[in-house]
């Protein structure tokens, strides 16, 4: 299984790079909400400003990366690709089985999950440092 070998790795390297991005926009709302203009604030722009609000994207977006890895190494992956061989979609060189459909839509589902988590860091990020620097211009 070449082929489920490199879009495996493509997956867990997206899932990686995702969980990174994840992090740091999680630390820079965190640093943000710790500024003097937002310090002490339960709720800053609608976002909650705890320290475990920072902490769970970024643990939450590692976990599925690693349950990405766990799932390209697993040799159950490997035999339900083997054994659910059923052509879904066969358009001359190119066959998706019905093993391929599933293992890939599950792997990919949680690549998607994960870009949502690093989307919402990215708009929770930005509204809590355009809060706080207004915050700051007005004071």
């Amino acid at each position: 299984m070449p082929g489920f070998r490199v879009i495996s790795a493509i997956a867990v390297a997206m899932a990686v790079v995702l969980a990174c991005a994840t992090s740091v926009l999680s630390y820079l709302a965190a640093i943000g909400a710790l500024s003097t203009n937002c310090a002490g604030s339960d709720f800053i722009a609608g976002y909650r400003s705890g320290t475990s609000d920072f902490w769970a994207l970024p643990l939450f977006s590692t976990c599925f990366a690693a349950v990405i890895e766990g799932a390209r190494r697993n040799p159950k992956t490997t035999a339900i690709l083997e054994s659910f061989d059923a052509a879904v979609l066969d358009l001359g060189p190119f066959h998706v089985t019905y093993g391929m459909f599933l293992v890939y839509s599950v792997i990919f589902g949680f690549v998607a999950f994960n870009a949502s988590m690093t989307e919402f860091s990215a708009k929770r990020y930005m509204a809590i440092s355009t809060h706080c620097q207004l915050n700051g211009a007005r004071a």
